[in-house]
């Protein structure tokens, strides 16, 4: 028997998020690029899920932030004000406009903040 029904596949929307520089000191950019338009989440938890700080793109807040397909986002993340190193994950969750084939998108990038210990 053959299927008489096709499934269709949610599209991802976050097709690429890295750290450009990891491990960092004081603050690092994470490059971000979109498939489609969308509002996007943008925030950082310590390693076990806690809510340290919202990200910003360009002074906005990253709170269902409308952010269009087709362009490579640089987004600035600061720590100089974390007291401790460790490690810290960057989360965007992409939610779609208008598309009803397109699920929540989610990346995580882990980064790893080392503080100088002389200052």
């Amino acid at each position: 028997l053959l299927a008489s029904k096709c499934i269709t596949v949610p599209n991802a929307v976050i097709s690429k998020a890295n750290p450009l520089t990891n491990p960092f000191s004081s603050s690092t950019i994470i490059s971000l690029d979109l498939d489609d338009d969308c509002y996007v989440d943008g925030f950082v938890t310590d390693e076990i899920g806690n809510f340290v700080t919202q990200l910003t793109y360009n002074g906005k807040p990253m709170d269902k932030l409308m952010m269009k397909i087709g362009k490579n986002y640089s987004i600035p993340f600061n720590a100089s004000s974390i007291a401790s190193q460790g490690l810290y994950n960057a989360v965007f969750i992409a939610h779609p406009i208008n598309d009803i084939n397109i699920e929540l998108s989610k990346a995580v990038v882990k980064l790893q903040l080392v503080k100088d210990g002389s200052k």
